[in-house]
Protein backbone atom coordinates (compact mmCIF):
# COMPACT_ATOMS: atom_id res chain seq x y z
CA UNK A 1 0.00 0.00 0.00
CA UNK A 2 2.85 2.37 0.62
CA UNK A 3 4.81 2.25 -2.31
CA UNK A 4 1.25 2.40 -4.34
CA UNK A 5 0.48 5.78 -2.53
CA UNK A 6 4.47 7.07 -3.18
CA UNK A 7 3.77 6.65 -7.17
CA UNK A 8 0.13 8.23 -6.35
CA UNK A 9 2.41 11.51 -5.27
CA UNK A 10 4.70 11.37 -7.82
CA UNK A 11 2.42 11.00 -10.50
CA UNK A 12 0.42 13.73 -9.23
CA UNK A 13 3.35 15.88 -8.23
CA UNK A 14 4.32 15.52 -11.87
CA UNK A 15 0.77 15.84 -13.29
CA UNK A 16 0.91 19.37 -11.57
CA UNK A 17 4.42 20.69 -12.78
CA UNK A 18 3.66 19.43 -16.84
CA UNK A 19 0.15 21.31 -16.53
CA UNK A 20 1.49 24.45 -15.11
CA UNK A 21 4.62 24.36 -17.75
CA UNK A 22 2.37 24.08 -20.63
CA UNK A 23 -0.08 27.21 -19.13
CA UNK A 24 3.01 29.46 -18.37
CA UNK A 25 4.58 28.73 -22.08
CA UNK A 26 0.82 29.79 -22.93
CA UNK A 27 1.36 33.22 -21.77
CA UNK A 28 5.01 33.44 -22.76
CA UNK A 29 5.64 36.82 -24.06
CA UNK A 30 6.53 35.57 -28.13
CA UNK A 31 3.59 33.30 -28.05
CA UNK A 32 1.28 36.74 -27.24
CA UNK A 33 3.10 39.08 -29.62
CA UNK A 34 3.88 36.78 -32.69
CA UNK A 35 0.56 34.44 -32.57
CA UNK A 36 -2.18 37.04 -31.09
CA UNK A 37 -2.95 34.54 -28.65
CA UNK A 38 -4.82 35.83 -25.67
CA UNK A 39 -2.67 35.88 -22.74
CA UNK A 40 -5.37 34.33 -20.21
CA UNK A 41 -8.21 32.42 -21.26
CA UNK A 42 -11.29 31.10 -19.70
CA UNK A 43 -9.73 27.74 -20.36
CA UNK A 44 -6.30 28.05 -18.51
CA UNK A 45 -8.81 29.45 -15.50
CA UNK A 46 -11.01 26.35 -15.58
CA UNK A 47 -7.73 23.94 -15.60
CA UNK A 48 -6.25 25.62 -12.96
CA UNK A 49 -9.31 25.39 -11.07
CA UNK A 50 -10.06 21.53 -11.94
CA UNK A 51 -6.22 21.10 -10.83
CA UNK A 52 -6.97 22.69 -7.26
CA UNK A 53 -10.37 20.16 -7.64
CA UNK A 54 -8.43 17.29 -8.08
CA UNK A 55 -5.68 18.02 -5.14
CA UNK A 56 -8.46 18.74 -2.62
CA UNK A 57 -10.40 15.52 -3.78
CA UNK A 58 -7.45 13.35 -3.56
CA UNK A 59 -6.44 14.94 0.36
CA UNK A 60 -10.10 14.71 1.27
CA UNK A 61 -10.14 10.96 -0.19
CA UNK A 62 -7.01 10.10 2.04
CA UNK A 63 -8.26 12.20 4.94
CA UNK A 64 -11.52 9.61 5.11
CA UNK A 65 -10.01 6.71 4.54
CA UNK A 66 -10.65 6.31 1.04
CA UNK A 67 -14.90 6.74 1.40
CA UNK A 68 -16.14 5.43 -1.96
CA UNK A 69 -17.52 8.05 -3.32
CA UNK A 70 -14.88 10.37 -2.24
CA UNK A 71 -12.60 7.81 -4.32
CA UNK A 72 -15.43 7.99 -6.98
CA UNK A 73 -15.72 12.01 -7.70
CA UNK A 74 -11.57 11.69 -7.45
CA UNK A 75 -11.56 9.96 -10.69
CA UNK A 76 -14.10 11.10 -12.76
CA UNK A 77 -12.32 14.70 -11.86
CA UNK A 78 -9.38 13.08 -12.80
CA UNK A 79 -11.36 12.18 -16.40
CA UNK A 80 -11.87 15.74 -16.81
CA UNK A 81 -8.45 16.77 -16.03
CA UNK A 82 -7.33 14.62 -18.92
CA UNK A 83 -9.71 15.98 -21.21
CA UNK A 84 -8.65 19.09 -20.22
CA UNK A 85 -4.59 17.93 -20.93
CA UNK A 86 -5.75 16.92 -24.42
CA UNK A 87 -7.51 19.85 -25.28
CA UNK A 88 -4.47 21.81 -24.57
CA UNK A 89 -2.24 19.54 -26.23
CA UNK A 90 -4.63 19.69 -29.54
CA UNK A 91 -4.58 24.27 -29.15
CA UNK A 92 -0.93 24.28 -28.77
CA UNK A 93 -0.47 21.93 -32.02
CA UNK A 94 -2.71 24.28 -33.64
CA UNK A 95 -0.21 27.43 -32.99
CA UNK A 96 2.57 25.46 -33.65
CA UNK A 97 1.43 24.67 -37.64
CA UNK A 98 0.42 28.39 -37.41
CA UNK A 99 4.63 29.45 -36.70
CA UNK A 100 5.84 26.63 -39.40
Amino acid sequence: MQISLKHHKRLSSSSLVCLLGILLSAAHPYVIRKLNYPRRSERSGLAIGVVALQVILGVLTILSYVNYYRALIHQANALVLFGLAIFFIHRFRALDHLTG
